[in-house]
């Protein structure tokens, strides 16, 4: 049974200005800003992460059921903390895409969208639905891409929107959230929970991709314990991600630690995503 695969966070997919990496669009004709200017400031506001629907943004990963030596904390170099992606984490090429609610089958669920997007780099086919506003984000809840996949329908709806992104994003933020959910299906298989989530951004620092230096990033520590009525893994299901994030291109990188990991300095990791910049 998948559900003890369950997580909260979708990638944010955003913009860039000409010459950065490129983000591809997918044939949408809303209207689409690449001239976000950020400020370079380590503070990230809500207009310093734009989104929209039809566009894909590519990530390299880990290939699915591997695990990548991963060092959370970076590196000091020259009195910054550096984090360096530069090396592909594996043979995963991922594009990321934001759907419109409405176009789905499951938007009338979620009258209040903004957008959806994959919850997993290893499967394409569950995607996170967001509301977008001035002072945050929130996930509304889960949906399977098709209404009826092979491998079974996902529609979960939050009873409260869980807050994945407080604005402004700057060092020192914290947040926590509690989520629960029921009647719903995951992969096919009724079930309810409760989730807990703690946030927050605890370094900041520069990451290194092929070509670019990103200054001014931000590290989103996400502490996770989900509890599920109904699974075939551990229960509570407990994790550490980190987000690494910066103003007009959102997540640069995510690390995911193994299930069970408590310790934010873990040297495994379930997942690393990171943005492919030389796609």
């Amino acid at each position: 049974m998948r559900t003890a695969l369950l997580t909260l966070f979708s990638a944010q997919a955003m913009a860039c200005s000409p010459g950065n990496p490129e983000i591809v669009e997918t044939g949408d004709d809303s209207e689409w800003i690449y001239d976000c200017q950020g400020d370079n400031d380590g503070v990230i506001q809500a207009d310093e992460l734009p989104w929209a629907t039809g566009v894909a943004v590519p990530y390299l990963a880990n290939a699915a059921d591997t695990t990548v030596a991963v060092q959370p904390a970076g590196q000091l170099i020259q009195g910054t903390t550096t984090w360096d992606f530069t090396q592909a984490p594996g043979p995963l090429a991922v594009a990321l895409d934001l759907v419109d609610p409405a176009d789905r089958w499951f938007g009338e669920h979620f009258p209040d969208a903004s957008y959806a997007a994959p919850l997993f780099a290893h499967d394409l086919d569950v995607l996170a639905v967001f509301a977008t506003y001035a002072d945050r984000f929130e996930m509304l809840g889960l949906a399977s891409r098709e209404e009826q996949p092979a491998q079974g329908q996902t529609l979960l709806i939050y009873d409260e929107p869980v807050e994945v992104y407080r604005f402004p994003l700057e060092l020192g933020s914290s947040w926590t959230v509690s989520a629960s959910f029921r009647d719903a299906t995951l992969y096919g298989i009724t079930n309810a929970g409760t989730e807990e989530y703690s946030f927050e951004v605890d370094t900041q620092g520069a990451v290194l991709l092929p070509g670019f230096t990103m200054e001014n990033s931000l590290r989103i520590r996400v502490d996770v314990s989900q509890t599920f009525a109904v699974t075939s893994g551990d229960n509570p299901l407990l994790s550490v991600r980190h987000l690494y994030v910066r103003e007009c291109f959102g997540e640069l990188a995510r690390i995911t630690s193994l299930s069970g990991q408590t310790d934010p300095d873990f040297e495994l990791a379930a997942e690393l995503r990171v943005l492919d910049v030389e796609n």
